[in-house]
């Protein structure tokens, strides 16, 4: 019995949906890891050398999405774990590997940092400094997504600067483990 076939029972049984989380989005192993040549081991070795990049608990690192559940919850038709690079064979069409680390002392500290590193805020700096990053070369307003998932609780790396990208220890955790999985590693941080 798959994940996926583990998870639609329990729904189907009318699970509680904090057990069911627990269940399948904490506790579970995850899909990548129980595919050959990836062993359980290495989303342990994964999880804890972000830990230890991070200062936080293993326990705070948790692999969210399609490589968890072997489906993607983005949209109503759940697409399968790298259905896409299946069909069309191209690298850039696999599934990532999304970790959400959860750690409200560490995600307030990143969010300090970039607070003070941008001159707290000041105009000048986000009008120089935080109009692209790594991720985007140009369009959004960089700030404005970055405060907007601040006030949700959530800091995502590509809306941040890359003043800040180019001294965070885990973008360079993700790095390795990106040509480690021959796959994207995104990292998001919670509250």
């Amino acid at each position: 019995m798959t994940i996926s076939d583990k998870l639609k029972q329990d729904l189907i049984n009318d699970m509680d949906v904090e057990r069911v989380f627990q269940k399948h989005v904490v506790d579970e192993a995850s899909y990548l890891f129980g595919l050959a040549p990836y062993t359980i081991d290495q989303e342990y070795e994964l999880r804890h050398d972000i830990a230890t990049a991070t200062a936080t608990s293993i326990n705070d690192v948790i692999l969210v999405g399609s490589s968890k559940l072997g489906f993607s919850v983005k949209s109503e038709d759940f697409k399968e774990f790298d259905k896409k690079f299946v069909t069309s064979g191209l690298k850039k069409d696999k599934s990532d590997v999304d970790i959400a680390l959860i750690n409200r002392a560490y995600f307030e500290e990143v969010a300090e940092e970039i607070y003070h590193l941008s001159g707290h805020f000041k105009k000048e700096w986000i009008r120089e400094k935080w109009v692209t990053n790594q991720y985007y070369i140009e369009g959004k307003s960089l700030f404005h997504e970055y405060t907007k998932y601040l006030a949700m609780g959530w800091l995502r790396p590509d809306f941040m600067p890359n003043e800040y990208l180019a001294t965070a220890a885990w973008p360079e955790i993700c790095e390795k483990w990106r040509k480690r999985l021959d796959r994207n590693v995104a990292i998001g941080i919670y509250s």
